[in-house]
Parts: structure tokens; C-alpha cells; sequence
């Protein structure tokens, strides 16, 4: 240091103090220390030239790393110095740079501990909400590798996630704002290069680089077959639905032949819609739902789940993706994170108490009426603004000794009777040792890639179709939406056959028979679905409950004076033994209308309220108002007269000297029921 001032400044003086100030901290101190010294010098400049050299031979270090392959280098955790200068790593701890009057470097220690991001994760589960996570690693002072950690990127300015993620070992000194300058180390050391990566958290379809690529936990399908370096990353009780690579030749041929077969195992009318439905699922905007209903033992789980394992060969009757049991939050989760595959809740059994049971039946209405409307339930976010609604996206099938009630929301589902004769239980063994060894999955993967081509042209025209096609299979008198699932269902039949045509797995003629037999199975099952809601029509369940309360003494009609009316026997009144009159009619529990020679008289109110009173005894109460069942009577044609000068569907009649509002009806109306 007894050189002259121009040597001090010179290029080669300025390189080596630099290196020195990046290598050796302690050196480069006693080197400035003797820089202090020396009047002729002035240190801000020495300084200023010193720190625009570091920033030089930082940035030809990072063009060398661009052009060469990355050379074994000393450990960064180590010892680090940012561009600024301002932050730096010695022994493993970061420390703040500051200067004094005199511009002496002022060394304070931020941490016993260094850590930086390795990685950006953007968590994408297909709504506008997407989530970011910062994935870190570090050292304590000592060495000591930290283990990599996920915090949310909005709990990183908190800091407080250096605990709760790696205990007590790391620390931040205690200080002014140290909490603030270890977050802005923690941001220089990790640099601008971090690395993003994006992991979908939703199954099904989406458009990735420009082309439609099918996700599921194990990756993504596209036309091209299975995509590289798509990371999925399901809800836990999906981490199952997997699907292999896409086979080609005789080994796909075979798959599709053996998923076909599963129709051979029941009737039509039970397999043919469930075998849909797996291909159907796939082509996504799904807005109703399937349900298997019939006794404990009838194999209603055993055989969803072979064409559940048509999404991974893996899922069996212990990795069921949901119950009945869960709570109604985790259900929607769950349905929404499963986008265009099949998706079983399994077990709806109403039992316990009354309100248990209601409550089951109401949790059954909101999951089911959210996917048929397609309407997620709306939230708020802390800032009083609505969340993104999150609808189920896939295809719930449920399985259950009893079917959700309301004839609104049972139209919105495909209802499956089963009994316990069925089941060809030596071809269920059959198919369920294919379903293991992956054959079904790798059917579904094969129909993957050869949707994913045409897939802008179906989800564009899909609803379309569906609508032309329900025309065609529509029943007179059915609910609409009932002939739209059909139709639904009559698409994926549809696709699946044209898949297994070309691919040569079928020949035209085949196609043609399976066409047929399918249409016909599902005709069938249009058929039933039109009993079934004729039994929950509420207009039918008024009159049934009527019938009942008459026939089991807890309601009778009279005459209009109020007395026995003809045959009273059928109208509520029980003959007893009186010592002195002799045999006498009396009315059993409440009087809720009046017959005469012009029909049947029912006083609205009260015929109404003892209706409710009996079906919340038997766990199934009408779930319309009074109004409302006027209006379905009226629909139904069962009103014989209506007052046209009030305008109202219950017409004043005069019984027992007073002036009654009642409705009126056909002494034959309850044989309707």
C-alpha cells in the first residue's frame, strides 16, 4: 500500500481489491484500514471503483454460466455478496453493510441462518384464483442444511414461517426493521433466475401450449400421448385416478373389446348408462348426475367402482373418493378438483334421528342441484368481494339404499333401481381382475388421445347435439331435463363406439348392433326414470297422504252437517257400541273437509297440516307451500271447480252453517294415488 495514487486506481489495483473484497472479508478489512490511512485517496472513490468492479465480475461470472457448463464452485450459502453490496453471507449467516461519516463499513449481522427461493410454484385449480408458493432452502451457521420447505408467497413478508417451518434452530437478531432487511436478503440472494413451475390441481381437459392435454395424477395425455413435465397434483382421495400411456396396436384393441364387455355383467338398463357415463365424463360440461339405488347387498358399489377404475386401475373399495359421511364443504372440494372424470360418493343411507335425516337429504339437494345447475354456493373474501364459485365439474355417481327427495331434484339425475339378482357375480370377478391389472384404464387413455384432436369441436358443439338428440328420445309428459340426461348419456354411448370403430376394435356392423341394444337400455331406463317421479310427484304424495291419514284414524271427512256422511267407514269413522243408542259412527282425529253428492270438499289448511304432520313422521314431508300445492293440483287436473270471480283455486262453500274456503276435488280423486 505504498503505492502511488494513479497505481491505486489503476485496472489491475482496483480487480485484485475487489477479489479480495469478495473472498476474503476479513482481508479486505485490514486492507481498508490501511486505505484509511493514506491522505492522498479519497475512500468514497476507492470505494465506488471497488464496488463497480464487483458488479463487473458478478455479471461476467453469470454470462460464463450461460456459455459453459456450470463449473464446481464454491459454497454460495457460504459466502455471497449481492450486487449492491448492501446484503452479504459470511459463514453460512447473513449480514447487513452500512457505512458511517467516515464511509467505514459497519458490518451487522441479520441472522444466524441463510436461506433463498429455489422455486415459484403457481398452483392452478382451473378457476381465476390461482395460488403461488415459494419453495426454500438455507443453512444455519454451523453448516447445517436446512430441509426445503412450501410456505404460500402470502405469508412470506411475515416471516413468521421460519419457525413453523424449521423450528427453533434459525433466528432473526433482534433489532429495528431486522425482520425487514433478512426478507430483502432473503430477495437478493434468491435473485431474479428463480425457476417457475406450474402444478394443476384439477383433473380433466385443459389447453396447455397451445394444444388440449387431459390431466390426471400421474401426468397429462394429449394427441400425441403422454405429455412430459406436466406435474398434477390432486386432493388426496383423487391421487388415485391415474391413467397410463396410451397403448397402441392389438394391446389397444384389446382394452376397448374388454371395456365393452362390462355390459355383459347386468342387465342393459343398469350397465349400458354406467358404461356411458365413464365415456361421457370425459368429454366434460356434465350438468346431472347418476344415482344406484336398491337393498344393502345388491353390488350397487362393487360394480360403480369397475367403471370407476376405468380412471385408475388402482382405486378400490378402500379408496372410495368420497361418503356420504363428509362434511358438505369437503364434498364440493372434492367435486370441483374432479373436472371430466367419474366421481363416486358412495353410501347414502338416511338414518338416526329426524333431523339427522333431514339433514343428510338437504346435504344430498345442495351437492346434486349445484351440479345440475352448474352454481356454486357464492362466498366472500375477507374484502367483501365474492370468491370464484366452484361448482362441481365432473360426473357424481352416488350409490344408496334411499334416493334424495323432491321431484325438481330427482329430475335432475338418472335413477338406477338394482335388486340383489343382478349381478352375474362370476362375470364381476371376471371384470374386476381386468379393472386391476389397468386394461380399462389404459381404454380410457386410448379415447383420451383420440378425443384430444377433436376436442375444440365438441366442447363447442356438445350442448348442442345433446339438445337435437334428446328431441328424439324424449318421453311425452317427462320432465325435459330427464330426456337431456338420456341424451347425455346417449352421446358418450355414441363416441365410445365410434372410438372402438376406428380404432378397429368393432366393425360397422357391431357398432350398428351396440347402437341399438344401447338406445334401447337407455329408453328403458328414461322409462323408469318417469315412474319414479311420478311417485314423488307432490300433487300424488298430497292425495297419498290423505288416503293414509283417513284409512289410519288420524283425519275423516263429513257431511255438510257435519255428521256421517254415506259409507263412513271409508271416510275416517270407526263404529263403537253405545248401551243405550246401540251401534254409533264416530270421527276419528281431525276434520279436514266435507263430501256431498257434488265431490270431495277439503278444508285447505287443514287437510294441509295434517298431511305435514304425517310425512315429518315419516321422515318425507311435502316441500312445497299451500299455494304451491294448489297449483300442482291444478296441473295435474285434479280441481273440479275454481272460483273464477276471486280468481283463486280454492273456491267458499257453505258446511255446517259457516262459510268454508276448501278446495274441490273428485270423490274418486284419491284413487289417483
Amino acid at each position: 500500500f505504498d503505492l502511488e495514487m494513479e497505481e491505486v486506481f489503476s485496472q489491475q489495483t482496483i480487480h485484485a481489491l475487489a477479489i479480495l473484497k469478495l473472498k476474503h472479508p476479513c482481508g479486505w478489512g485490514k486492507a481498508h484500514a490501511l486505505l484509511k490511512k493514506r491522505n492522498d485517496i479519497s475512500l468514497r472513490n476507492i470505494n465506488y471503483a471497488i464496488n463497480k468492479e464487483i458488479r463487473d465480475i458478478n455479471e461476467a461470472e453469470q454470462e460464463k454460466r450461460k456459455t459453459k457448463p456450470e463449473q464446481p464452485s464454491n459454497d454460495p450459502y457460504k459466502s455471497w455478496i449481492g450486487n449492491d453490496t448492501s446484503y452479504q453471507i459470511q459463514d453460512y449467516q447473513f449480514y447487513l453493510v452500512q457505512y458511517d461519516a467516515n464511509i467505514n463499513e459497519i458490518y451487522q449481522r441479520l441472522s444466524n441462518f441463510c436461506c433463498r427461493v429455489v422455486r415459484e410454484i403457481i398452483e392452478d385449480d382451473g378457476s381465476e384464483e390461482i395460488t403461488r408458493r415459494f419453495e426454500l432452502e438455507g443453512r444455519l451457521k454451523n453448516g447445517t442444511i436446512l430441509p426445503p420447505i412450501q410456505i404460500p408467497a402470502s405469508q412470506f413478508q411475515k416471516m413468521t414461517w421460519i419457525h413453523d417451518c424449521w423450528g427453533i434452530g434459525p433466528s432473526i437478531d433482534a433489532g429495528y426493521r431486522v425482520k425487514d432487511h433478512v426478507r430483502a436478503a432473503i430477495e437478493a440472494f434468491s435473485g431474479i433466475n428463480v425457476t417457475r413451475h406450474t402444478i394443476y390441481k384439477h383433473s380433466g381437459w385443459r389447453k396447455i401450449n397451445g394444444q388440449w392435454a387431459y390431466l390426471h395424477a400421474g401426468g397429462a395425455i394429449s394427441r400425441d400421448g403422454a405429455l412430459k413435465n406436466i406435474e398434477v397434483s390432486l386432493h388426496e382421495n383423487l391421487s388415485l385416478f391415474s391413467l397410463p400411456d396410451p397403448p397402441t396396436g392389438s394391446k389397444m384393441i384389446s382394452s376397448i373389446r374388454a371395456s365393452l364387455q362390462v355390459i355383459n355383467i347386468a342387465p342393459y338398463s343398469i350397465t349400458v348408462p354406467l358404461l356411458s357415463a365413464v365415456y361421457r365424463a370425459v368429454l366434460g360440461h356434465i350438468n346431472f348426475s347418476l344415482w344406484f339405488g336398491g337393498p344393502s347387498g345388491a353390488g350397487k358399489t362393487t360394480l360403480i367402482l369397475i367403471g370407476q377404475q376405468h380412471f385408475g386401475a388402482e382405486i378400490d373399495e378402500k379408496s372410495i373418493p368420497a361418503t356420504w359421511e363428509s362434511t358438505a364443504n369437503s364434498l364440493e372440494v372434492i367435486a370441483f378438483s374432479a373436472k371430466d372424470v367419474l366421481v363416486l360418493i358412495d353410501d347414502f343411507v338416511p338414518v338416526g334421528t329426524s333431523i339427522d335425516i333431514q339433514r343428510l337429504h338437504r346435504k344430498a339437494d345442495r351437492l346434486l342441484r349445484t351440479q345440475a345447475n352448474q352454481t356454486g354456493r357464492q362466498r366472500l373474501k375477507q374484502d367483501s368481494s365474492l370468491q370464484t364459485t366452484k361448482s362441481p365439474r365432473g360426473l357424481i355417481i352416488s350409490t344408496g339404499e334411499d334416493v334424495p327427495r323432491g321431484q325438481s331434484l330427482r329430475a335432475r339425475m338418472a335413477i338406477i333401481e338394482m335388486s340383489k339378482t343382478d349381478l352375474d357375480w362370476k362375470k364381476v370377478d371376471y371384470c374386476q381382475a381386468k379393472a386391476k391389472e389397468g386394461v380399462y384404464a389404459c381404454s380410457l387413455g386410448s379415447f383420451v388421445r383420440w378425443i384430444a384432436p377433436q376436442y375444440d369441436n365438441i366442447e363447442k358443439n356438445i350442448l348442442n347435439e345433446r339438445n337435437r338428440l334428446a328431441g328424439k328420445l324424449f318421453l311425452n309428459g317427462q320432465h325435459r331435463r330427464t330426456s337431456r340426461i338420456t341424451a347425455d348419456l346417449a352421446i358418450g354411448w355414441k363416441y365410445f363406439l365410434e372410438f372402438a370403430y376406428e380404432s378397429k376394435a368393432i366393425s360397422r356392423s357391431e357398432k350398428e348392433k351396440y347402437w341399438n341394444k344401447g338406445i334401447e337400455a337407455l329408453r328403458k331406463m328414461d322409462a323408469n326414470q318417469q315412474t319414479l317421479q311420478e311417485f314423488d310427484n307432490q300433487a300424488r304424495l298430497y292425495l297419498h297422504y290423505i288416503s293414509s291419514c283417513i284409512a289410519s284414524g288420524r283425519a275423516h271427512v263429513a257431511n255438510p252437517n257435519g255428521y256421517a256422511p254415506e259409507n263412513p267407514g271409508s271416510w275416517g269413522w270407526r263404529q263403537f257400541k253405545n248401551t243405550y243408542t246401540g251401534e254409533e259412527w264416530k270421527p276419528q282425529g281431525d276434520r279436514i273437509g266435507w263430501i256431498s253428492d257434488e265431490g270431495l270438499f277439503l278444508e285447505d289448511k287443514a287437510s294441509f297440516g295434517v298431511v305435514q304432520s304425517f310425512g315429518q313422521k315419516s321422515n318425507n314431508p311435502l316441500t312445497i307451500t299451500v299455494r304451491t300445492l294448489h297449483k300442482r293440483l291444478d296441473e295435474s287436473n285434479l280441481l273440479m271447480s275454481k272460483d273464477e270471480n276471486r280468481q283463486t283455486l280454492t273456491i267458499r262453500k257453505r258446511f255446517e252453517g259457516r262459510d268454508q274456503h276448501v278446495i274441490h276435488l273428485s270423490t274418486d280423486c284419491l284413487t289417483y294415488v
